[in-house]
């Protein structure tokens, strides 16, 4: 089975205005027949929150890339396998953060500065400051595994006859005590906000997505995908099939357009079953 895989990276109006970076960080990755999305949104009250999420990505790569998850050959070991990647990612990044490994440049050239002039300074390396959730996905030919913590979701499901939509896979946003809060990889009990989940499904569509793509990817239920603009991204992908599916997505979703609907930053990843 082959994909087509593509993202939408988009600079959320409001950071434009205030002149912020994007905050969300991203990456996909193939290997031995998995494919792999991981997703970052840095919380927008965390000073260093593009710094965690970047760094989050980076290192999660590098420990799913060297685990032992490409041997697994059914699901139950996989979202094992998958859940002792991530595990052990944030360990070691919580320790490392604590130690100021993980300092922006800025703040290291400040620290440089005032060492040389003998100024006091406050360096408290606060785990808060690196706020980040997380979303990551192993998609193979017949199981996809999760592991989510956060907000943003992550979903998928088939092409029936006439190309009609199903959604089949899905996690959920975890929100806090109110609608506008939710949980990081930095949090003290981040463990209890982990959630692992697998599906024996063969997908046909899968995509994992910052918060600042539900308003126009998800359903006003906020249980769904819009099945109607998900049929249009295959549908434009069988027509235009010259192009890499990133391309159809920024025709699809320009700056503009969600900018019009979102103020936050805004990241989806997609896979696509290509044609038989």
């Amino acid at each position: 089975m082959t994909w087509k895989i593509g993202n939408r990276r988009i600079i959320g109006k409001s950071h434009l205005e205030t002149g912020l970076e994007n905050q969300d960080s991203c990456f996909i990755f193939e290997k031995e027949n998995l494919t792999f999305f991981i997703v970052c949104d840095g919380a927008g009250s965390a000073r260093f929150g593009a710094q965690g999420a970047k760094t989050l990505v980076t290192h999660l790569y590098k420990n799913i890339a060297t685990s032992d998850i490409f041997s697994c050959t059914d699901l139950e070991t996989q979202c094992i396998s998958l859940e002792e990647a991530v595990k052990n990612t944030i360990w070691t990044l919580h320790k490392q953060i604590r130690e100021g490994h993980h300092r922006p440049k800025a703040k290291k050239l400040l620290k440089i500065i005032r060492s040389i002039f003998g100024q006091e300074q406050e360096d408290n390396n606060s785990m808060d400051e690196y706020a980040a959730t997380l979303l990551v996905a192993a998609i193979a030919k017949n199981h996809v595994s999760m592991c989510h913590i956060g907000d943003g979701y992550m979903a998928g499901g088939t092409f029936g006859e006439g190309g009609k939509f199903t959604q089949t896979v899905f996690s959920f946003p975890e929100n806090g005590e109110y609608e506008n809060q939710t949980h990081f990889f930095t949090d003290s009990n981040w463990e209890e906000h982990l959630r692992v989940s697998g599906f024996k499904e063969q997908l046909d569509f899968f995509v994992a997505m910052t918060d600042g793509a539900d308003p126009f990817l998800i359903l006003g239920d906020r249980l769904n995908l819009d099945a109607a603009l998900v049929e249009r991204i295959a549908e434009l992908s069988r027509k235009h099939s010259q192009l890499e599916l990133s391309e159809i997505l920024n025709k699809l979703f320009p700056d503009e357009k969600v900018h019009s609907v979102s103020s936050d930053d805004t990241t989806f990843c997609v896979l696509l079953r290509d044609e038989p």
